[in-house]
């Protein structure tokens, strides 16, 4: 049994965390919930907050646990991100980035930096800090698994979304290889970049000529 004088702690409860990580991998759901509120209701201000999340993040295993607990994200972690984010440094746009699968399914978290996608929120890390390396291949993998996505169907179209894509479509994407391009210095994805433009200028002709 959990003890309800956890909840009057003077101070951020490490521990708590621990203890509620495995209550968890035992299955104890009652026991875990109680002392992940404790951990929560420990924390006494917002550098508190911003430590924990920092180290939390840089340690994070998204393969075995996709998304964060999301009373913890409410009160803990995205008040920490948006403060970040706000004062413009690049750690809250990272970790923006890094939880956006809980910040999509969180909409009144998600309005607060007007429902801004990781892709824009990449994009705006980017003119943050030009040069990080990691913004740089996270960019490139996620413009190359649209291109993916968006040759899917080929030869029947080209698409963009759920729909084969308009011919301005067509130029968002034409526009978003050019930019893929000047990131891949390296020219790696050269001959898929290639491949790809040419398949949406052919399917950007067609619809050119049914007009």
């Amino acid at each position: 049994m959990v003890c309800l004088a956890l909840f009057t702690s003077q101070e951020m409860q490490p521990e708590y965390f621990e203890q509620y990580c495995d209550r968890k991998q035992r299955g104890l759901k009652q026991e875990a919930r109680k002392l992940l509120l404790a951990f929560i209701a420990s924390f006494q201000d917002l550098a508190e907050k911003t430590d924990w999340t920092k180290a939390y993040l840089h340690s994070w295993d998204r393969e075995n646990e996709p998304k964060i607990r999301y009373e913890l994200y409410e009160a803990v972690i995205f008040p920490a991100l948006l403060h970040g984010y706000r004062q413009q440094e690049l750690w809250g746009f990272k970790g923006l980035v890094q939880t956006a699968q809980n910040l999509y399914q969180a909409p009144q978290l998600w309005s607060q930096i007007d429902q801004k996608t990781d892709w824009v929120l990449l994009a705006e890390a980017q003119a943050l800090a030009p040069d990080d390396e990691s913004l740089r291949q996270q960019m490139i993998s996620k413009n190359m698994r649209w291109f993916d996505y968006c040759q899917h169907e080929w030869p029947a179209g080209i698409l963009y979304g759920h729909d084969g894509a308009s011919i301005a479509e067509c130029e968002d994407i034409l526009q978003a290889v050019e930019k893929t391009r000047v990131l891949d210095c390296d020219r790696n994805h050269k001959t898929f970049l290639d491949q790809f433009e040419s398949k949406v200028q052919t399917y950007q002709r067609r619809l050119l000529n049914q007009n």
